[in-house]
Formats: structure tokens, sequence, C-alpha cells
């Protein structure tokens, strides 16, 4: 799949919105990872902002654990040919986004996806993390906090969706 760079385009847009109504730019992420060790690395990056959604396979530095392609479905085979995360768009646009004050990145469970991202060279300083959010709302009445319980929890209709 080809990358493109929606963030001139997306940033024209959020400024003349932000003179208008002085909103926030909102990134929805999830990062899907080689496992959950120190050394693992990123090897999938999804993010929506507005209707624009992205999503990448990357070859990472280190091979995918046996257990984390269980959880993910991403298999060693999957990235051998993929983008090198650091060369690619998508790595230029979030670096980009996350350096503007006016731009919230929002992830389920974010501490790890914003680690994720870091160990690939982009910091983000503003997020919302939807597990908290739930835990909160929830006041520990769902069995489990993972998307996919919580939208059936709340009879959620999520089109497209896949969670881990």
């Amino acid at each position: 799949m080809k990358q493109q760079s929606l963030f001139n385009e997306t940033n024209t847009q959020s400024k003349k919105n932000d003179s208008q109504k002085n909103e926030h730019t909102l990134i929805f992420f999830d990062t899907e990872t080689t496992g959950l060790g120190e050394m693992d690395r990123l090897c999938q990056l999804a993010y929506k902002i507005g209707e624009t959604e992205f999503e990448s396979l990357f070859k990472p530095p280190v091979p995918i654990d046996p257990y984390a392609s269980e959880i993910t479905g991403i298999t060693q085979s999957m990235i051998e040919d993929a983008e090198i995360f650091a060369q690619s768009q998508i790595k230029k646009d979030l670096t980009k986004y996350s350096e503007e004050k006016k731009t919230i990145f929002v992830a389920h469970n974010a501490p790890f996806d914003v680690s994720m991202v870091a160990k690939e060279g982009i910091t983000i300083s503003t997020v919302i993390d939807t597990l908290k959010i739930a835990r909160v709302v929830d006041d520990g009445k769902s069995k489990s906090y993972k998307q996919e319980h919580l939208w059936e929890y709340y009879n959620l209709q999520v089109k497209d969706a896949r969670a881990h």
C-alpha cells in the first residue's frame, strides 16, 4: 500500500477550523508490536484523523515474538518486505502532528502505545487514554476492559474495527 501524506491537507483544514472554532486536532491511534519487552518495537501503526484513516505494517529491527503474533495476527512473513517505520511518511506526519500544540492523541491503554512510538523517536505530550476513561465510567462492572468487550458491554456498533 502506498502511503500518502495528508498532513498538509489536514493541517490546512485544521488551521481553518482553529481560527473559526479554536478546536484541537484529535488523532485516534493504535500500535501493534513485536512483543512486550524492552527491546520490542512497532510492527503496525494505524491512526485516524477526522474521516481519514491510515494503517500500515512495518519491518521492525527485531523479530516478532510468537505470542505477539498470536495476539495480533501479524506474522514475520507479513512484514519481511514492509517499509521501515523510520523512513515512512506515517512517521513524518505523526512527528509533525506531535509537535503541534493543538494535537491530542487518543488511544486505548495509551501509555503502551505512547511508549512504542517513543521508541521510534516520536514524543507525544497530550494524550487521552480510553482505557482509563472506561475504568472510571464503568466503576468495575465490566468483566474486561478490552475494546471488543467494551463494545459488546455498551452495545456499541463499531464499523470495520479490529482490536487486540
